[in-house]
């Protein structure tokens, strides 16, 4: 790719500033990088909206960051696939583009992916099978090349995914890097080198346009360094992988499927809906806070002959307010008495939870499932409004071309219809729910 020309970004036209600007300019001539100074800063950092309360507080960030390098890594079976077609779903909502450069075998499941976008984002998404990361990185170069071509004025949301960041190499890369004499016969791990090197030249390309490069990995453990202590959690690939990345997430998979039932006539009936609960654990980020946590249900059932499947976000926001308003009324219970303490969660939710329904007489809800309440919390701006500031998410600029577009992330699937009957009981209904 060509070199940009220096651009210089003056905030102030102080003497000082012009001649520390003339100056480096003499030094270092105009071939470069991007020199941003004082609020344009924060321009840096421009996205699209995230479509739930659940996801803004994950991120810390009320936006899905554009620009930037995201990384999504679990176990075999985390749906790590599933999370970046239902991105790609987010972008297509808002007049994006979507793209997989798939490296492990051509194993993209056709199936779950237009049950995730739909069969109109089916026909539009684009797939890259590719044997090797090598030629994985040549697919994603070009395809920034041509996006910047074919866009200069940057206003398409373009998402390019990784499927998966373990690949092999070339036989020819890894017998030049093991056994050319220039190298000294010197043992590099392939893989972290690639990305070393790959990533930082991505990271420079995308800064400033609507693009978002995400990647899966898979989720390893190592022994800790300090006996008794828990094993540590990486992913294969090396540091340059975290190091590059705005964000690193974990996913990690809590019990077993489960399928609903509901008693329906004294009998128990099962219900079309099948579902895995995942938590998601922010691990790294360096647009907000990390180690932040929510837990969210995948959930899969049959239309006819075509496979429907989500990702509950609502259901997700439900389940974090309440954990959050619990977890502030046992900090607070040494503190009673006290009337000096006002202003928690509980005094704009006062969520109660019964057979898992969802109870809020402060908002006028009367036991409805967790993915219910969510959606009345999402439809409700007033309170959207005092919850993002309370959590103090960090809000950042909207893609001008989207801007007036941001409302078709709200369109979700319907989840699917319950046979009549007295409340869902949960197969594991015996078990504490998760928050």
């Amino acid at each position: 790719m060509s070199k940009k020309k220096n651009q210089i970004h003056v905030q102030e036209t102080s003497p000082f500033l012009q001649a520390m600007v003339e100056a480096t300019r003499q030094k270092f001539g105009d071939e470069g990088g991007v020199t941003y100074m004082g609020s344009e800063i924060n321009e840096l950092v421009v996205g699209i909206p995230l479509p739930a309360l659940s996801l803004m507080y994950l991120f810390d960030s009320d936006v899905f960051p554009l620009g930037k390098t995201v990384g999504f890594a679990g176990a075999p079976q985390s749906q790590k696939s599933a999370l970046l077609f239902e991105l790609i779903r987010w972008f297509q909502g808002l007049s994006g583009y979507g793209k997989v450069v798939e490296c492990e075998g051509n194993k993209v499941s056709p199936t779950l992916l237009s049950s995730i976008i739909g069969a109109e984002g089916f026909k539009q998404v684009m797939i890259d099978p590719c044997r090797t990361i090598d030629e994985a990185r040549k697919r994603i170069v070009h395809t920034l090349d041509f996006l910047k071509k074919n866009d200069p004025e940057k206003k398409i949301p373009f998402i390019l995914g990784l499927d998966s960041a373990t690949g092999s190499t070339d036989d020819e890369t890894v017998d030049k890097m093991l056994g050319d004499d220039d190298y000294g016969g010197r043992s590099y791990p392939i893989t972290a080198l690639y990305y070393t090197n790959l990533l930082k030249v991505l990271s420079a390309e995308m800064a400033g346009w609507p693009f978002s490069f995400v990647f899966t990995n898979h989720l390893k453990e190592k022994p800790s360094d300090m006996p008794g202590l828990p094993a540590k959690k990486h992913m294969p690939g090396g540091a340059a992988l975290m190091f590059h990345s705005s964000y690193v997430f974990w996913l990690t998979r809590i019990g077993k499927e489960q399928r609903m039932t509901r008693m329906v006539n004294g009998e128990a009936v099962s219900c079309p809906v099948e579902t895995r609960k995942l938590l998601l654990e922010c691990f790294k980020t360096s647009l907000g806070t990390d180690g932040r946590q929510i837990t969210v249900d995948f959930s899969w059932w049959y239309e006819g002959e075509n496979q429907v499947s989500m990702f509950d976000w609502s259901a997700a926001t439900a389940r974090m307010l309440y954990g959050m308003q619990d977890k502030e009324s046992a900090e607070l219970k040494q503190f009673r008495g006290i009337k000096m303490i006002r202003g928690g969660l509980e005094d704009m939710l006062d969520i109660s939870v019964n057979n898992q329904l969802f109870t809020s007489k402060k908002l006028g809800l009367t036991k409805l499932t967790d993915h219910d309440f969510g959606e009345a919390v999402h439809a409700d701006a007033k309170l959207m409004e005092q919850l993002i500031s309370f959590m103090h998410i960090k809000r950042h600029p909207i893609l001008a071309s989207i801007a007036d577009k941001a409302k078709a992330l709200t369109e979700k699937v319907e989840k699917a219809a319950l046979p009549a009957g007295p409340d869902p009981v949960s197969a594991t209904s015996d078990e504490p729910m998760e928050v």
